[in-house]
């Protein structure tokens, strides 16, 4: 069994918490946000997931950002077990230029990974625990130190895609 390739979108902004710009300086943390991503499994027949290992399956995961100076970002999935431990994904953004986002990419083998989707309580479904740090890198433009501006966002992008299922554990509904 496959599970159909689903997208989560995440948008980080200043928008409703910076009234005035801040300064920010090499090492400086730029973004920490812990959150449970919840996969939408409407295609699925209101299947309740709350288990499954994938025999293969890849998770892309672009982020693009309006900061200008490079950004050391940093997604922990501590629900998801890899063969090698919970699923870390570290990226180096280039510096965004008033013309041009900060853009990068990762693609991730899920294969022979494990995903709890219980959530924190460990009694919810089709959830995944989530964190994001972010802290600012080299700042090359004369000042050593730049702003970040209510305007200012870090937006992710997770693609999940051709998640072959070895087992799965949960509510599958009517049968």
């Amino acid at each position: 069994m496959e599970l159909p390739a689903s997208a989560i979108v995440t948008k980080f902004s200043g928008e409703d918490e910076l009234n005035n710009p801040v300064p920010v300086v090499e090492d400086a943390s730029v973004l920490s946000y812990s959150q449970p991503l919840s996969f939408d499994v409407d295609q699925l027949d209101g299947m309740e997931l709350t288990e499954a290992k994938f025999l293969g399956g890849t998770l892309v995961l672009e982020v693009q950002h309006s900061l200008e100076g490079v950004v050391y970002l940093d997604y922990d999935f501590p629900s998801v077990m890899t063969p090698s431990g919970p699923l870390n994904v570290p990226m180096t953004l280039p510096a965004a230029t008033p013309n041009v986002p900060g853009f990068q990419t990762v693609s991730v083998d899920l294969s022979e990974s494990v995903f709890d989707f219980t959530g924190a309580s460990g009694n919810e479904t089709n959830t995944v625990l989530a964190a994001v740090s972010a802290v600012s890198g080299p700042i090359n433009n004369g000042v050593g130190s730049y702003l970040i501006e209510a305007s200012d966002s870090v937006v992710v992008t997770m693609r999940f895609q051709s998640l072959a299922v070895e087992r799965v554990a949960g509510y599958f509904g009517q049968i």
